[in-house]
């Protein structure tokens, strides 16, 4: 690999791993700056939903700060794809129930989209485990 390869596959991960930093921050701040969305998102069969907001909350800015600190970051991509695999569950949800709680007219197609890009998301935080 040529070295003018090398510094753009290091320039497109380095620009890659702030934007991963900026979404996680973005998602887990909006668990605190709109806790009723997240809390009529959730499938109705999880107990005290604004605890659970307010963890999941937490629990995305905790991630963000284990992926700032180099001898962390890969257990924070493990505890990210954790939280990720858990959040299945409410996209499966409303794949099931047929609409998103928040916006009634997504269409079935959108909700099963989410599904997937969950996968995406997981093997964009893998990239930067090291």
């Amino acid at each position: 690999m040529t070295i003018d390869k090398k510094h753009a596959i290091f320039t497109l991960h380095r620009f890659s791993f702030l934007l991963l930093i900026a979404f996680w921050t973005t998602a887990g701040l909006s668990h605190f700056a709109s806790p009723e969305k997240f809390v009529k998102m959730m499938p109705q069969y999880l107990p005290e939903p604004y605890l659970l907001n307010i963890l999941a909350g937490i629990a995305e800015l905790v991630v963000v700060a284990g992926w700032l600190y180099k001898p962390t970051r890969k257990y924070a991509t493990y505890f990210a794809i954790f939280l990720l695999v858990a959040f299945l569950s409410v996209h499966i949800y409303h794949v099931q129930i047929g609409y998103l709680p928040v916006q009634p007219d997504t269409p079935m197609w959108m909700l099963i989209a989410r599904i997937p890009l969950q996968f995406l998301l997981m093997l964009w935080a893998w990239w930067h485990r090291e």
